[in-house]
């Protein structure tokens, strides 16, 4: 299993893939999902972050997020 990110607060953790693709698929959050149902008492959200246009849930609980809407105003 390998997840790019670990994103750590108090009493949260939040598993970030990296994709350089400008789509995602279902399949891509595999890895988070698999995260996630080890650790659910403090990975409730996942998140990858790729090249694509759009802002989508493709897994539950796992999110698309485009870089540039992460990084817009850098």
């Amino acid at each position: 299993m390998e997840i790019a990110f670990l994103i750590r607060g108090e009493g949260i953790t939040l598993p970030v893939e990296v994709k350089a693709s400008d789509k995602v698929m279902p399949a891509d959050g595999r890895s988070l999902e698999l995260f996630m149902d080890k650790h659910k008492s403090v990975s409730p959200l996942g998140v990858i972050v790729y090249r694509g246009r759009e802002l989508a849930e493709i897994r539950k609980n796992i999110w698309a997020v485009p870089d540039w809407f992460l990084f817009a105003g850098l």
